[in-house]
């Protein structure tokens, strides 16, 4: 029998409020790179250590890994 209790319940409710904030943290900070095309795609994926956690999509994470290089080299490349 799987009884829920009101505190557990809480403690559900606070889980997904965190997890709406990061997203939207997420989403904010892609803006303010002028990246809104990207889907970030959260939800929860195994990482390389084989934990799950509340995350970007594995595919936005190469996404945005590879803009985050790409805009290294611009910024590198104007220093010269």
């Amino acid at each position: 029998m799987n009884v829920e209790y009101p505190e557990q319940r809480e403690i559900h409710g606070i889980a997904r409020t965190i997890r709406e904030l990061h997203a939207a943290m997420d989403r904010a900070i892609l803006a303010c790179y002028g990246w809104e095309d990207l889907n970030p795609g959260h939800d929860f994926y195994q990482n390389d250590r084989g934990q799950t956690r509340y995350t970007l999509s594995p595919e936005a994470r190469r996404e945005v890994l590879a803009r985050l290089v790409e805009l290294n080299l611009e910024i590198a490349a104007r220093e010269k």
